[in-house]
């Protein structure tokens, strides 16, 4: 429903945009989610706010050398100043992910987002997991181009304490793109499409208010599902915000963050094309009674065939008379062969523009002897 795709996150200056990108038109067309939140994606980038989370099962303790308990302003969007200003905290001790631990290396820098390079001094390790970083402040080095990228908190409870907050991602329920007419859907129903992972987040999420959407650094962007609440007493615990993954129109961006991209494209593109060879080949109508299916579709098949044919045509022309965009035209194309190569495999003959189907002409693509 709309209202369910706009609770995850779909904005509706991007639903328009969808609509107009798409047309006026009768005929009815199947497409992915893809393009849709990929208008998303476009609305959202240069509006929304930059924060940061942490892992909370696994995450390392970094220990800065000389490093004293600071804050200072910085952007919450870096390109768009209008967004406005947060407090970042640095201090003697920060926290980094676990994943982001183990591909640090001695004697090298590493960026830390919103502060600067820090040298990397030491990675202890223990049972072949990392338990801690000793590192030093190098914020002089201006050299961002070649070093890991990393999120980070200030481990400083007091002056900033780290919100609790819970990652939301939803998968396909159906994991094929498109059932063929023999599948069982039942055999490509997704076992577990919700996914939930628990983060510690910068103090800044407090402020988020439900339907808020926002960019997690380097996990993608989301929108305030719940908000946060402070400690309660009666369930003995503050209240976590609750954020749902927003996808981004790439292969990625749906279900678990890491999954493998499913194998089932390449089978989508095999089957349409083997569908396109297999429909289009006239080879059949020339041996006789094995094409004899074909001509007892009759007239009737045929002039029908034509009508679509015919209606597919004039979406295309439209399409291109409208500069509509590239991967819309061709899907359009792509549907106009398909209906010539079946209109072909069931009369025999090569389809035009104003052609009328006859009895007589249908007849011979049997290559019965009766008929001839």
């Amino acid at each position: 429903t709309v209202r369910g795709i706009i609770r995850r996150g779909l904005t509706v200056e991007a639903l328009k945009q969808f609509i107009i990108a798409q047309g006026s038109s009768r005929s009815v067309v199947f497409m992915e989610w893809d393009k849709i939140w990929a208008f998303n994606k476009k609305v959202l980038d240069p509006i929304v706010a930059r924060h940061t989370t942490v892992d909370q099962v696994y995450n390392v303790p970094v220990l800065v050398a000389g490093a004293k308990l600071s804050s200072h302003m910085s952007a919450k969007h870096p390109k768009n100043p209008d967004v406005g200003e947060k407090t970042v905290w640095t201090g003697p001790r920060l926290i980094i992910d676990g994943a982001d631990a183990e591909q640090l290396k001695e004697g090298e820098n590493a960026t830390f987002i919103n502060w600067g390079n820090l040298m990397i001094k030491k990675v202890n390790k223990k049972d072949g997991k990392v338990i801690s970083v000793d590192a030093e402040q190098n914020t002089d080095n201006k050299d961002f181009k070649k070093t890991l990228k990393v999120t980070w908190l200030c481990d400083e409870q007091e002056k900033s304490p780290s919100t609790p907050a819970i990652l939301v991602y939803y998968d396909h329920i159906i994991s094929k793109a498109i059932l063929d007419k023999d599948d069982d859907f039942k055999k490509f129903i997704e076992p577990s499409s919700k996914h939930e992972f628990e983060m510690l987040g910068d103090p800044e999420l407090k402020t988020l208010k439900k339907g808020d959407m926002i960019q997690v650094q380097r996990r993608g962007y989301f929108i305030c599902d719940v908000e946060y609440r402070p400690y309660n007493s009666c369930v003995g615990r503050a209240r976590p915000v609750v954020l749902i993954s927003i996808p981004d129109g790439s292969v990625g961006s749906y279900g678990a963050p890491g999954k493998a991209p499913p194998a089932k494209g390449p089978e989508k593109k095999t089957t349409t094309k083997e569908g396109k060879k297999q429909g289009g080949a006239p080879t059949p109508a020339k041996q006789g009674k094995a094409a004899s299916p074909a001509a007892a579709a009759g007239s009737g098949s045929g002039d029908k065939l034509n009508a679509n044919v015919t209606a597919q045509g004039e979406l295309v022309r439209k399409l291109k008379a409208d500069k509509a965009g590239k991967p819309e035209i061709d899907e359009a194309v792509k549907k106009l062969l398909a209906l010539k190569a079946e209109f072909k495999s069931a009369t025999g003959q090569d389809w035009k523009p104003g052609m009328t189907i006859t009895k007589a002409a249908a007849a011979p693509a049997g290559g019965s002897a009766d008929a001839i």
